[in-house]
């Protein structure tokens, strides 16, 4: 009988057991799911180009038909295309409304990026557009200029932050030259091996970041939200091939202005802003706009917001007629000092 006992409550044990363990598997189960899906619905939402704004009361009342796009720069996320815009949303209020542009994980296209361009400005009812290429993204903003023109937007004025005119203004630019060259081989380049490069890339420049941020961003290429390595070896073949001269003769009256750093160790600001002079005589407006001060010196405007807002501004009113004073129908604004 006491065998009988012993029998019957190892097994209401192990049905106990049972129960947890099963409760716990499907728990886990549901969690992995949840997040299996969520993956996947990022992994397609970032198969295309995208162009999204953002509401702005100021910006939508005093320029109903005028917006900014930022165009982000190298390996940059959607995310931080968002936070560029939202550094500079301050100054570029005054001139019109805003918007950021996101790139396909399957590779930069320009065709498909001008698609969602377009499709942005027939939904909001846009005709004119401002274009600030962050970086690399200036090389895209050129042609992407060129395009909007032909079909039928103006395009007043395109800003170049810290934007090399050719790959031989990259500085060090041997790291990128072997995404080029297997992307066009059709070779894809792995994540492990794309992640022990860039935390090489990350340690190299340790000035620019702190140790915990190092880790941070190392593991963060990995999530979903991050570029792909496709992405990342198309835009590398984007800038080794891109030609300047190409657009030369179809930007009609649009303006460039060019903001950069003499101390930036990514791009050699001055020679690109003479590049692009050259290339672009009728339409670069000088002089460059200086970021002098900011850190890191290459293209930051999220980590020295009020700094870039204050040389997007200056370039402004270098570049464009005067905007309308916010909170007025009509008028003019005065610069600040």
């Amino acid at each position: 009988m006491t065998g009988t006992a012993e029998q019957l409550r190892f097994i209401a044990r192990t049905r106990a057991m049972s129960r947890r363990a099963f409760l716990r598997t499907a728990a886990v189960g549901a969690v992995l799911a949840t997040d299996l899906g969520i993956t996947g619905r990022i992994a397609h939402e970032r198969s295309t180009h995208t162009v999204q704004g953002v509401g702005s009361a100021e910006a939508d009342a005093l320029h109903p038909t005028t917006s900014w796009l930022v165009l982000p720069g190298f390996k940059l996320s959607w995310e931080e295309s968002q936070w560029v815009l939202a550094s500079l949303a301050p100054a570029m209020v005054t001139r019109g409304r805003l918007a950021w542009a996101g790139y396909s994980n399957e590779g930069l296209e320009i065709a498909a990026l001008t698609r969602a361009a377009l499709a942005y400005a027939t939904e909001r009812g846009i005709t004119s557009m401002l274009l600030y290429g962050h970086s690399f993204g200036g090389m895209v903003a050129v042609q992407l200029a060129v395009r909007l023109r032909r079909a039928g937007l103006a395009v007043p004025l395109i800003v170049l932050d810290s934007t090399p005119h050719s790959r031989l203004d990259v500085l060090n630019s041997r790291w990128f030259d072997g995404l080029a060259y297997s992307y066009e081989l059709g070779y894809a380049i792995p994540s492990t091996v794309r992640a022990a490069m860039e935390f090489g890339e990350r340690v190299a420049n340790k000035n620019e970041r702190t140790w915990q941020q190092i880790a941070d961003q190392t593991a963060a290429q990995l999530s979903p939200l991050a570029p792909s390595n496709t992405l990342i070896q198309s835009e590398s073949a984007y800038i080794y091939n891109y030609d300047a001269g190409v657009f030369a003769n179809d930007l009609g009256s649009t303006a460039v202005g060019y903001l950069g750093n003499a101390g930036d160790d990514t791009v050699d600001a001055v020679n690109a802003a003479a590049g692009w002079a050259d290339t672009l005589p009728r339409n670069l407006v000088p002089p460059l706009i200086s970021t002098a001060g900011a850190r890191p010196a290459h293209a930051s405007p999220q980590w020295n917001p009020q700094l870039y807002q204050q040389a997007l501004d200056r370039l402004c009113w270098q570049c464009l007629p005067v905007p309308r004073a916010i909170g007025t129908t009509s008028g003019t604004a005065s610069p600040g000092p």
